[in-house]
């Protein structure tokens, strides 16, 4: 993947860069045009046959796996692929699920944009990552909802402070992904539906 991403951005910066390209490169322009759309076809097959299947099936695996029965015949297999760290130098420290989310959520400055108001501007974040945020926040505040009467005896701590507190997280999280939920998905829906 890392090679396609470097061999697109290499004929990206030639085309671009129109002026600059020599003769020959200018002759060859279309043989650039070609190999771009053989990159785009081979990101596509990468994605069609691997990520995208590999997703489904862990998300489907992990639906199946909720059960007491599986839950007891899985979870040692589920903490190694989640919580395991690599073996291959230079090793990373983190766990696997660490720098899954690491790079999933990591937000693009470049995609949030500035709106003029009367006091001077506001942030909008219209990266889809905050909607991520936003769904693993409330996924967070229904743990909360339940674990807390269980650990916390009273009561009253519960209905006074956790409650309030997760609300107002949750609360900030969907202020902040409200852009994003209206302005950050632009994806096509039909180009690649869920089958699962």
């Amino acid at each position: 993947m890392l090679l396609y991403k470097q061999r697109k951005i290499q004929i990206q910066k030639k085309e671009e860069a129109g002026q600059e390209l020599s003769n020959f490169e200018k002759q060859n322009k279309d043989e650039q045009r070609q190999k771009k759309r053989a990159l785009d076809k081979r990101k596509s097959v990468i994605l069609s046959e691997f990520i995208f299947p590999g997703l489904a099936n862990l998300t489907v695996f992990l639906e199946y796996a909720r059960s007491q029965e599986l839950r007891e015949e899985f979870d040692k297999d589920l903490q190694a692929l989640f919580l395991a760290t690599s073996s291959i130098p230079p090793q990373n420290k983190d766990t696997v699920f660490e720098r899954f989310m690491s790079s999933l959520l990591s937000v693009s400055e470049e995609k949030s944009v500035i709106v003029n108001n009367k006091k001077g501007g506001r942030m909008q974040f219209t990266d889809f990552r905050f909607i991520l945020y936003d769904m693993i926040q409330k996924e967070i505040w229904k743990m909360i909802i339940w674990a807390a009467p269980l650990k916390f005896d009273e009561a009253s701590f519960c209905n006074s402070v956790v409650y309030p507190d997760i609300g107002r997280a949750v609360s900030w999280m969907a202020l902040l992904a409200t852009e994003a939920y209206s302005k950050g998905l632009n994806f096509d829906r039909n180009g690649r539906p869920v089958k699962f």
